[in-house]
């Protein structure tokens, strides 16, 4: 499944030091076993900040565990040599 995302955001929208910029993600996920066990790879550029990331989770319908890791960089080369680090974990609750 191919996830894709675009969009535009402003810092310090109510200054005189306001910054237009776009946003964009694009995300890969592998699903395994009706969908029990995912893997997630992906790129994005949000917050003025390039992306590297790759996860996985786990989905048991009432409850998902995720974690995710992602490389960092101001620029979209310094993010594969890994100038930055970023880490996430999550849980969801419901259907």
């Amino acid at each position: 499944k191919i996830k894709p995302a675009i969009g535009f955001a402003v810092r310090n929208p109510y200054s005189a030091e306001a910054t237009f910029y776009p946003e964009y993600a694009l995300d890969f996920r592998l699903s395994v076993v009706k969908h029990i066990f995912n893997f997630n790879l992906g790129t994005a550029y949000q917050n003025q900040i390039f992306q590297q990331r790759f996860g996985f989770s786990f989905n048991f319908r009432a409850i998902e565990i995720m974690a995710q890791a992602s490389w960092c960089g101001t620029t979209f080369v310094s993010s594969f040599k890994r100038d930055g680090y970023g880490a996430f974990v999550g849980l969801r609750f419901g259907w």
